[in-house]
């Protein structure tokens, strides 16, 4: 059996289809046609580009040379081709068994080669993984979406994507529960409402935009005819080619996990369990790697990963920091009852906030031996907090943080110096996310279930009542306190969604809105019949919104990517999807280490 790697090519060029041949095109028909020899290439033009051929038995062997080669640059999407390629039958039968099929899950395994990551020595680490982050190892470039081959032009492409008045529009400019007041259905491009309003139920609509930026190319038929998707719009399928291409992959790079034991397993869910497994195996190999015995997890919550790694790898010291004391109590109390000791894992209770009276706890704590910073799930702007304690902090010489919440990021501004974008790339070219935009980045949209023609859309009514409670309030000057300590807090209840009508009302009541200001019943039911045809334009506007999550996500994780490949003490910088995004939309992990020079600790 052997690997075909293709050098990555850009984009083929669209052919013309008529008028008039011109050129090359034109001299070879014309040759043609006189039954002459075409001419022989001339010594300059291009000829095919050749394939390197690897058989897989001679990979790791491969993969050892490399690894051994001083200051050797293996670019990185070579790593996710082959780990495209060796997923692909696993994910292939995964999606076969969602759909009903039988298959044997487990003898995909044996699909999962891999190859070693490279040690210290020059030799293959034990395990199948394919990080490099051995001592004379440089990363090459972040792995950059298919049709890009330089960051500088893929860094301007995107921040000029995100910077379009229709991109602005559908991610803040015009809100969804403002839809109504500004009539942003017909600020959208005519020609894609028209298409939209064809359609016979408005969730087949919103499944084929969901469709169409989902990275596995599967095609799944939504179910009207197929002239109307052949009669989609050519400018609307240009816009979701654009969001496709710009996202980075988020296909998991396949890789070794641990085994938890049951006591480990039962206060972790499915989920949990996976990401916790798969975080502390590549952490593991990075420690073993780099030679690092100390790991601060920060916002480690409940202790899942830092316990894990304590439990599992009594080398290895850990320090576990949140910022809740009821979370490090838990935590800590879990560790006992696990009889881990406390010089295997401390535990201390410190808001992250880029403060130096952390650095200095950390430090003492760290007595002069390198650390690895890792982060499973940082929120909002611990990430980038941490990503600057790395850079800073004499005694960290690794970095593996997944960042999530990105609403909770704070903008860059006169009171927040330190907030989004902190990379000089981006500040550069004046990057900003608006509150709408940033909550769309933490939305998932190809996870969503698929539309059931025989269940009626109650998620697409209740956005409508909640577009129409605002054009109420709206129309009939209703303040409500903008106070975050006096908003209520009130959930909708089954019978709040029999009209509009109870809607409000349960609405005004947890708002406290005045009696004397709330309109009849009468003018709420005439609301819900005049706008009884919007509930599709406004899911169609959410799912818009939606659908700029990957692009939004590439934004940040390029922002932090290249905030630390601007910091001259750091070797090694990667954005590396370690989990399965349809478990772990957030999967995107930020992998760096230092220079042999930049970390050095004080003794």
């Amino acid at each position: 059996m052997a690997m075909v790697l293709l050098p990555r090519q850009h984009p083929r060029q669209p052919q013309p289809t008529a008028g008039r041949l011109k050129g090359k095109a034109r001299k070879l028909a014309k040759t043609a046609s006189n039954n002459e020899a075409p001419p022989p290439p001339s010594a300059s033009a291009a000829g095919p580009k050749p394939k390197r051929i690897v058989s897989v038995k001679e990979f790791v062997t491969l993969a050892a040379f490399v690894a051994g080669l001083p200051d050797v640059a293996v670019p990185s999407y070579v790593a996710n081709a082959l780990s495209r390629v060796i997923s692909m039958p696993k994910t292939f039968a995964e999606r076969l068994a969602a759909n009903g099929v039988e298959v044997k899950l487990e003898a995909d395994d044996g699909h999962c080669f891999g190859y070693g990551s490279a040690s210290s020595n020059g030799g293959v680490a034990e395990g199948k993984q394919h990080y490099f982050f051995g001592p004379n190892h440089h990363a090459a470039m972040l792995d950059l979406p298919s049709a890009y081959s330089d960051l500088e032009k893929y860094t301007d492409d995107l921040c000029a994507f995100i910077d379009t008045p229709l991109v602005r529009q559908i991610t803040g400019g015009i809100h969804v529960n403002d839809a109504l007041i500004h009539n942003a259905w017909d600020s959208l491009p005519a020609e894609w409402t028209e298409w939209w309003s064809r359609w016979p139920d408005h969730r087949l609509a919103q499944q084929d935009l969901i469709d169409s930026i989902d990275e596995d190319d599967f095609e799944i038929a939504v179910s009207p005819a197929d002239e109307l998707l052949q009669a989609r719009p050519a400018s609307l399928g240009k816009w979701l080619s654009q969001l496709k291409t710009l996202a980075l992959a988020r296909t998991q790079r396949t890789g070794p996990t641990v085994v938890f034991p049951e006591a480990l397993e039962t206060r972790m869910k499915t989920k949990k369990i996976a990401e916790v497994a798969r975080a502390t195996r590549l952490i593991h190999d990075m420690c073993a790697v780099r030679g690092i015995r100390r790991v601060v997890d920060m916002g480690s919550g409940q202790g899942y990963l830092s316990i894990s790694l304590a439990c599992l790898f009594p080398e290895l010291q850990v320090l576990a920091i949140d910022g809740s004391e009821s979370q490090v109590a838990g935590s800590q109390a879990f560790a006992d009852a696990l009889g881990i000791p406390q010089r295997r894992l401390r535990h201390m209770v410190h808001w992250i906030d880029g403060s130096s009276t952390l650095v200095d706890k950390v430090q003492d704590w760290a007595a002069g031996e390198e650390c690895i910073l890792v982060g499973l799930h940082a929120c909002g702007n611990l990430s980038e907090h941490m990503i600057r304690y790395f850079a800073t902090m004499p005694c960290m010489d690794a970095l593996a943080v997944v960042g999530c919440c990105y609403n909770h990021i704070v903008p860059l501004s006169d009171t927040c110096p330190d907030g989004f974008p902190i990379s000089a790339a981006l500040r550069d070219r004046n990057v900003t996310l608006s509150p709408t935009a940033l909550m769309t980045g933490c939305q998932a949209p190809n996870n969503w279930p698929r539309p059931d023609a025989n269940e009626p859309s109650v998620f697409g009514r209740r956005r409508l009542y909640r577009a129409l409670l605002e054009k109420v309030f709206h129309d009939h000057k209703i303040q409500v306190t903008s106070s975050s300590e006096d908003r209520p807090a009130w959930g909708i209840r089954k019978r709040d969604m029999a009209n509009f009508t109870a809607f409000a009302h349960r609405a005004m009541d947890c708002l406290h809105v005045d009696a004397a200001k709330r309109p009849a019943d009468a003018e709420l039911q005439a609301y819900e019949k005049k706008y009884k045809d919007w509930e599709g334009r406004i899911a169609i506007l959410w799912t818009l919104s939606v659908l700029c999550c990957k692009v939004v996500e590439s934004v940040i994780a390029v922002d932090r990517y290249r905030y630390l490949a601007e910091r001259q003490g750091v070797q090694d910088v990667e954005v590396v999807p370690v989990f399965d995004s349809r478990v772990s939309p957030r999967n995107l992990m930020i992998v760096a280490t230092k220079k042999p020079q930049g970390r050095k600790c004080n003794g």
